[in-house]
This record gives C-alpha cells, structure tokens and sequence, in this order.
C-alpha cells in the first residue's frame, strides 16, 4: 500500500460523500451536533443533522479557537439544539454566536 493509492481512495470516497450529501435535504428542525476532528494537527470542524445526518459544514481551520467556531455555527439554522463534544473550539465558538440550546 503506498501513500498514492491512500490518497486516491481518499479521493473517491470524498467525491462520493459529496455526491450523496449533495442530494439530501436537511430537516430545519433537527438537531445539530459538531465535532473538532484532527488531522496532522490541525482542527476540521464537523456541523451535522442528527436526523438527517446532512453535513452542513466540514472546514479544515488553521486553529481551534472560538472565532474559527463561531465562523461554523453563525451558518446554522438560527434556534436550533446544537450538542458538541466538548471541543475547545466548538464551545467558545458557540458562546460567541450566541447559540442558547448548546449541550
């Protein structure tokens, strides 16, 4: 296995994650949860539906910081229960944007 054929497969699968969620219509009324997921030390942020399991934002950010997070969730439907997992981004993130129904 070489780093080429990892990078291609890799290819793939994101152009086939994107198609599929490129066909999905997310529910205004589900809930949201995001996640910080690191990859060679840098922070990607995850906002998705609970229900529809619609990717409403996937950005790879240089840091992990509340400005990076509030940047995400000022994008979400305004109202909405957004649940995290205690990521250090996320969270000042939505303490920034305001957001009242955080888990």
């Amino acid at each position: 296995m070489s780093f080429s054929w990892v990078n291609a497969e890799l290819a793939q699968v994101e152009k086939s994650t994107a198609r599929v969620n490129g066909q999905w219509e997310p529910t205004l009324e589900e809930t949201l949860s995001g996640d910080e997921i690191y990859s060679n030390g840098s922070p990607n942020l995850l906002l998705a539906g609970n229900d529809s399991l619609y990717i409403s934002a996937l950005l790879r950010q240089p840091a992990c910081e509340g400005e990076t997070g509030d940047c995400v969730l000022l994008e979400a439907p305004a109202g909405l229960q957004f649940a995290s997992a205690g990521g250090s981004g996320l969270a000042a993130g939505a303490r920034t944007a305001e957001i009242k129904n955080q888990q």
